[in-house]
């Protein structure tokens, strides 16, 4: 190997360092704001709740069970604080790494192209049959914690009673029910990953012997060497929807339930609000009879203050 050639070698091994440094610094930084604007949300959620629930009325305390709101201030302020940055997270990661992966599979196998459109249009009902069906799944498994949580306060804060009336196995078995009903509806969100899981599994498999026949198609009637091209394609190839694929899904999922917490609980209306008086003011023919009224109480206390006013 001749210096110009060693010097060549040396320039790519430090562009290629650059590149990698900066791609770990961009990354670090982008989960650090991740992470940071998440915990910011999950904060201002959390004091917006507390907040509201403070002043909430008498009556609204009646008709909403307590464990509602210890799963909507648990559940809900634990997806803006952790699912949504890394729900972000990956939908970034992901879908660049995507465009990249289109980019260089075109510029490589041009034949690809009306593949990958099919491709696209094929995932894009797929993700949309699950993102409709796991943000009801999502909702049910938050609906389910809600009696759990309300049984196990009740429990907890009625224990003398519950042994005093031997009444422990009934309150166990109705735990063990609610328990169940949430269990059933998370392993059915799970099942729905694993759904769209096998279906994008599908597609890549698709993806990498439509290159692999494009190839061969390419070489028989163009007659190019089409060996670095289906390298670069195959490089390129999507092997990232498999491993993550449910980035945009769930980022509509986590998305939803923190709004539909705003929205909900954000409504309740306030104690205060039924205590404050009206500020309307009476008309004038009111106010003068309810002054000669007045008038006419506060003489009747003193007779003879109103028989001087009456001789006068």
């Amino acid at each position: 190997m001749d210096e110009e050639q060693m010097d060549r070698s040396v320039y790519f091994l430090i562009v290629y360092g650059c590149i990698a440094t900066a791609n770990t610094i961009f990354t670090c930084i982008r989960a650090f704001l991740f992470a940071y604007g998440g915990i910011q949300a999950a904060r201002h959620l959390h004091s917006r709740l507390l907040h509201k629930l403070l002043k909430a009325s008498a009556s609204w305390w009646d008709r909403t069970p307590s464990g509602r709101v210890i799963n909507r201030i648990c559940s809900d302020v634990y997806t803006c604080d952790d699912n949504l940055p890394f729900q972000l997270n990956i939908l970034l990661a992901s879908l660049f790494n995507l465009l990249g992966t289109l980019v260089i599979t075109i510029m490589g196998l041009p034949f690809m192209t009306p593949v990958i459109l099919i491709l696209l249009t094929v995932y894009y009902f797929i993700q949309k049959y699950y993102r409709l069906t796991t943000v009801e799944l999502k909702r049910l498994t938050s609906l389910s914690l809600s009696p759990f949580y309300s049984h196990l306060g009740d429990t907890v804060n009625g224990l003398v009673t519950i042994r005093a009336q031997r009444f422990v196995e009934r309150f166990a078995k109705d735990l063990r029910e609610r328990l169940t009903v949430n269990i059933r509806a998370q392993f059915s969100s799970l099942a729905a990953s694993q759904w769209l899981s096998i279906r994008l599994s599908l597609i890549a498999v698709g993806i990498v012997a439509a290159i692999s026949l494009s190839a061969v198609v390419q070489h028989q009637l163009l007659g190019v060497d089409s060996d670095s091209r289906t390298g670069q394609a195959q490089a390129g190839k999507p092997a990232q929807p498999t491993k993550r694929p449910k980035g945009g899904p769930d980022l509509k999922k986590v998305i939803t339930t923190g709004r539909a917490a705003r929205d909900h609980w954000l409504s309740c209306p306030p104690e205060f609000q039924y205590c404050r008086p009206s500020a309307t003011r009476f008309p004038a023919e009111r106010r003068e009879i309810s002054a000669r009224a007045a008038t006419g109480n506060r003489l009747s206390l003193f007779p003879d203050v109103r028989s001087a006013t009456a001789s006068v």
